[in-house]
């Protein structure tokens, strides 16, 4: 199953994620919350908003899946969300630049990653409404 090789890419993903928000409780001996650290703010972020649309879009693949969809437009549809997903963490994480918790430049990077993975999840669903 195709689904399953982006389930599983998604996944390590998910725990390099959450392997940066762990490193950063670590070193601000901080068990919950964000200890008002802007870093640990950014790292809890990206890792939560992964982990919010992530699921949802493995569930759609699932079904598409299962419905048979062509296996070109399922690793079309799963690259799109899968480098959306990089482009929006690695923009929250690294690429964005903030000044006194501001944005002060355009997260390019982060608008085409939630395009990327919209479109992906929109062009899914739609399938699954109009085609089976």
């Amino acid at each position: 199953m195709i689904v399953s090789t982006y389930a599983g890419l998604l996944a390590l993903v998910f725990i390099g994620l959450s392997v940066n928000v762990v490193a950063r409780r670590y070193q601000l001996r901080s068990a919950l919350g964000d200890a008002d650290d802007f870093e640990m703010k950014r790292r809890i972020r990206a890792h939560a908003n992964f982990a919010e649309y992530t699921p949802l879009f493995l569930i759609l693949m699932g079904f598409a899946e299962h419905e048979r969809l062509s296996p070109s437009y399922i690793h079309i549809l799963c690259m799109l969300f899968l480098l959306g997903r990089i482009s929006h963490a690695s923009s929250v994480l690294k690429l964005e630049k903030y000044e006194n918790g501001k944005l002060v430049a355009y997260p390019k990077f982060r608008m085409v990653g939630m395009v990327a993975s919209f479109s992906a999840i929109i062009i899914t669903a739609l399938v699954l409404i109009f085609n089976y």
